[in-house]
């Protein structure tokens, strides 16, 4: 089954995150299969970065993860952060808010806004700046095109 399914920035590529563990990169005008990213886990979201360089994926490791899609041979990512330091929270919903900021959603209703800044690779540039909370597991989120409103389904 496919959980989440989105098209880049440019609309060239479409992403899907599954039930098969994987997270499927493909070219939006042909189709084709351009390459596909092992998880342990359901993937449950993806999201392009703004400039389509990057995706970030969560699911039920709990885990955000990043990659580089210049990189397209590497299935490692860039990144790896546990969405919650003592028990596995799954990631409902993730979207990227700029270049080097992502939102974690998660089934435990926290939204967590992650510094996850691709040129830092590696570094402790990579931090929780923020966490919202609703009352219930985050099924849907979107931001407006001015990015001033978050809007939750929950």
């Amino acid at each position: 089954a496919v959980w989440s399914c989105r098209l880049d920035p440019l609309g060239l590529l479409a992403g899907t995150a599954s039930g098969d563990f994987s997270v499927k990169i493909w070219d939006a005008i042909t189709g084709s299969s351009l390459f596909t990213y092992p998880h342990k886990h359901i993937v449950k979201t993806l999201d392009f970065s703004p400039d389509s360089k990057y995706i970030a994926t969560g699911g039920h490791e709990g885990l955000l993860r990043v990659f580089d899609l210049r990189k397209e041979k590497e299935e490692t990512p860039i990144l790896t952060i546990k969405q919650n330091g003592e028990k596995t929270v799954t990631i409902t919903k993730c979207n990227w808010l700029n270049a080097t900021t992502v939102l974690a959603a998660g089934s435990d209703g926290s939204i967590n806004y992650w510094n996850v800044d691709p040129k830092h690779e590696g570094e402790e540039q990579h931090r929780l700046m923020g966490t919202l909370k609703v009352d219930a597991e985050v099924r849907d989120m979107e931001l407006s095109k001015d990015f001033k409103t978050l809007t939750v389904a929950a």
